[in-house]
């Protein structure tokens, strides 16, 4: 006799995952599993694991900074989002953060480099 599909994906839940995660949990199709972790990834918890052992480095992998983002960014971020800036923008960027980046890198650079920004 052939069990109901809910019956065997119920047995088969059990089994796989226990009754904590039946539910929350889906199998992933066997044409994934040959996937692996980028080496980025890889790095980046390797890292992670030497830092849980209380070795003292710094990581390079992920590019994720080491310290908290500014309070100021982080304000900057949410008056963005409250404004409704919340969809993908052009390749190029918006023009005048464009803009207020390039007069930030003529101050800064006057020698150039900052054309290329503006251009964009």
């Amino acid at each position: 006799m052939i069990r109901p599909v809910a019956a065997r994906r119920a047995s088969r839940d059990k089994d796989l995952y226990g009754p904590v995660l039946r539910g929350l949990v889906r199998p992933v199709a066997a044409r994934l599993k040959p996937i692996t972790p980028s080496a980025t990834v890889r790095l980046a918890a390797v890292v992670n694991e030497m830092k849980r052992r209380g070795e003292d480095l710094v990581s390079f992998s992920v590019g994720e900074p080491d310290f908290p983002t500014p309070a100021h960014i982080v304000d900057a971020a949410k008056k963005a989002l409250d404004a409704g800036w919340t969809k993908y923008v052009a390749p190029a960027g918006i023009a005048p953060l464009r803009e207020a980046i390039a007069e930030k890198m003529k101050r800064f650079n006057p020698a150039g480099g900052w054309q290329k920004v503006a251009a964009l």
